[in-house]
């Protein structure tokens, strides 16, 4: 039983250290693109500069102007003390930004911290918010959405909240949402399984997770011990 607890524990790390890769190589494609990009820009204004006209610096304000309005970062880095997490918040900040989806982090506390594994961690939190994603693009009644995800300390705790502005899940389904299996979409063949998993990973890890919802917001809250040594500091 150790030696297949062993097993799959290595697997889970694997399948981690997978994405994790990706996510970087997703990353790296895009500022290879961004690069391409602004090198176009910047020819662009070159050429502009070329023009002997008496109006090229009110259309040269004018362009990049624009482009500056429209500048809004593809991907947004964050240091939150656990590397998965921040290639996963990378990744997730541009589906976020495609989808006009605001996404909203605040890093109060290292997730080194954490008495929780590091893949684990990253596991949870990916779940958690892929299902804020999928909540809020299958949502039409909010004009503005926004997932809100932040970490903090308290009472010798550490804390990770994720929220999302998405619809209200009835009281009925909030106790069997972490079932194996359990799904309110119509679509079920893969479905059903993230917070299950995510349950079962806090366990793992002697956290709690706690769920409230609202017809304005719905929160997720994990709760971990804090590493040894590190109780007397917070």
């Amino acid at each position: 039983i150790k030696e297949r607890e062993h097993l799959l524990n290595m697997l889970n790390k694997k399948k981690h250290l997978e994405d994790y890769v990706k996510n970087l190589e997703d990353v790296i494609n895009v500022i290879r693109r961004e690069k391409h990009e602004f090198s176009n820009h910047i020819q662009t204004v070159y050429a502009m500069c070329q023009l002997n006209k008496p109006d090229v610096n009110s259309m040269i304000y004018k362009y990049l102007s624009r482009l500056i309005g429209n500048m809004k970062s593809l991907y947004r880095f964050f240091e939150t003390g656990n590397v998965y997490i921040d290639g996963l918040l990378a990744i997730k900040s541009n589906i976020c930004f495609e989808n006009d989806i605001t996404l909203n982090v605040s890093i109060d506390s290292s997730f080194s911290r954490a008495a929780a594994d590091e893949c684990d961690t990253a596991g949870i939190v990916g779940n958690i918010i892929n299902n804020a994603i999928e909540c809020l693009l299958s949502f039409e009644g909010r004009q503005e959405k926004v997932i809100s995800f932040e970490s903090f300390e308290r009472h010798n705790c550490f804390y990770i909240r994720i929220s999302n502005n998405g619809p209200q899940i009835p009281k009925s389904d909030i106790e069997r949402i972490f079932e194996n299996g359990f799904t309110t979409k119509n679509d079920s063949a893969d479905h059903g399984y993230g917070l299950f998993i995510t349950k079962q990973l806090v366990a793992k890890n002697k956290g709690e997770i706690l769920v409230t919802s609202t017809p304005e917001i719905t929160t997720f809250e994990i709760i971990f011990g804090l590493r040894k040594g590190l109780k007397n500091e917070a």
